[in-house]
């Protein structure tokens, strides 16, 4: 009896089979974003940092890349004069022709050469292949014609001419492509020969 004189409550009744029913849970440990069990998260995560680092990479090598494009275009051009060049020099007539073709044949070579070399220094291989790309067959087929009509000499400083011209318009745009002294001094030199070469004719 209670001091009170009421009777205590009866204690509550406790399924003996309530452990089966209702098993006690163990409260989960949140794992960190990065841990074991997480593998593809990790394997995103460093996928997506790479592909912005190459994107960023990317986009600095261009905005920082010299584009020497024009210099092989130059190149090219240049074999075509010193081959259109040695063509007259197999067929020419005249004495004073000879001599301007000859002119222009070994200024050309000689400017070829340093094209080439600037070029091989830029790690740009240029090949026999990619310097015939301004070969003109056309050329070919007007002095194989001239030659029949008697008027080749004529017809070859015209074709050397206009070659020329198209050689210092080609000049023009790689002026700003030489970055050191040397570099600006050889494509100043290249323009210079152009327009000596074109006021000898």
């Amino acid at each position: 009896m209670q001091p009170n004189g009421q009777a205590p409550a009866p204690a509550p009744q406790q399924n003996p089979y309530d452990y089966l029913l209702n098993p006690p849970t163990a409260p989960r440990k949140q794992r960190p974003l990065f841990s074991g069990g997480n593998k593809v998260v990790k394997v995103v995560f460093v996928a997506v940092v790479l592909v912005v680092v190459l994107i960023a990479y990317s986009v600095f090598s261009n905005l920082t890349k010299t584009n020497y494009d024009a210099v092989v275009r130059l190149a090219e051009r240049q074999q075509e004069i010193v081959r259109v060049s040695n063509l007259g020099l197999a067929s020419a007539q005249d004495p004073a022709t000879r001599v301007y073709v000859s002119t222009i044949a070994s200024t050309t070579q000689s400017e070829q050469y340093a094209t080439v070399a600037f070029l091989s220094k830029k790690q740009i291989k240029v090949s026999p292949s990619v310097l015939a790309l301004k070969q003109d067959s056309s050329i070919d087929t007007s002095l194989k014609s001239a030659q029949q009509n008697n008027t080749y000499d004529k017809v070859l400083t015209d074709t050397l001419n206009d070659l020329l011209l198209s050689y210092q318009k080609a000049q023009k745009e790689v002026t700003d492509v030489g970055k050191s002294k040397s570099e600006t001094a050889l494509f100043a030199t290249l323009f210079l020969n152009a327009k000596v070469l074109d006021g000898i004719k």
